[in-house]
């Protein structure tokens, strides 16, 4: 249950009115003088969107605040109890939350264990010495960064798409307006690019084991195209000859009848 729910509206809606008043108002004076280009309506377009994207976050920030924990922290304490450990309020704080519109604040409140020997079992069972039902409810516990996974996502593409993960840092910067370092992004694109090699193996091995129970026809009209080609990439770990230099091999088999052309 979200509280002041009615009171967040009203706020919000009266400053949007105010930005989108104040916009119509420079519109019109600008309308009448020689500095109406499609250069100024652009810049000005984008102030208007910057202050509405800003509202836009106020009215999540304060609506995730606004949640009722009670709730949450009643069910997390009765669960942690059945397992003999006793929680209790410790504080609240607030975690930021990278997304692809832009950070997001939430305020949540830490639970702790009531006794040394709670502490105990709790580091055993979960290696952490809190509990964060807020966390756990909206799926930010199971986030290796603090960032939501569309956003790793990104990052993860970017840092693939351009030169260097410098380059990465920068074009972020100018696309989403948030600066995450060149360190940061090479772990981003190591842990996604792991979690897709992991699947497409996966998969691959899948596929191969399948290979003599696949159904395919021995003849067909058309032209059969394979094909082949490597990457010398240069790696930080030596073989036994003392090279880094590592070679990866992509193959790709196809038939005529796959190609697509248009008119």
């Amino acid at each position: 249950m979200i509280k002041n729910k009615e009171a967040i509206l009203q706020e919000k809606t009266e400053k949007l009115y105010e930005y989108v008043k104040i916009y119509l108002d420079d519109m019109d004076t600008l309308s009448d003088t020689s500095d109406f280009t499609i250069d100024n309506i652009e810049k000005m377009w984008g102030g208007l969107e910057d202050t509405t994207k800003q509202v836009l976050r106020e009215i999540n920030e304060d609506m995730i605040s606004q949640i009722n924990e009670k709730a949450i922290i009643k069910a997390k304490k009765k669960e942690y109890a059945e397992k003999g450990i006793v929680l209790i309020n410790k504080q609240k704080t607030s975690i930021t939350i990278l997304t692809t519109i832009g950070p997001l604040s939430i305020r949540r409140t830490i639970l702790q264990p009531s006794s040394a020997e709670d502490m105990v079992k709790l580091k055993e069972k979960e290696n952490s010495s809190h509990v964060i039902p807020m966390d756990i409810a909206l799926g930010i516990d199971v986030l290796p960064f603090k960032m939501t996974r569309e956003m790793m996502c990104e990052v993860s593409f970017w840092a693939q798409n351009q030169t260097s993960f410098k380059a990465a840092e920068e074009i972020i910067y100018k696309v989403h307006g948030v600066l995450i370092g060149a360190c940061t992004i090479r772990i981003i694109a190591d842990y996604v690019g792991k979690i897709i090699y992991e699947q497409d193996t996966k998969e691959a091995n899948e596929i191969y084991e399948k290979l003599n129970t696949i159904e395919y026809t021995k003849r067909k009209k058309g032209i059969l195209y394979i094909q082949m080609d490597g990457a010398a990439l240069n790696t930080r770990i030596k073989d036994k000859d003392g090279s880094s230099w590592r070679e990866n091999k992509l193959g790709m088999v196809f038939s005529s009848d796959n190609i697509r052309t248009s008119n």
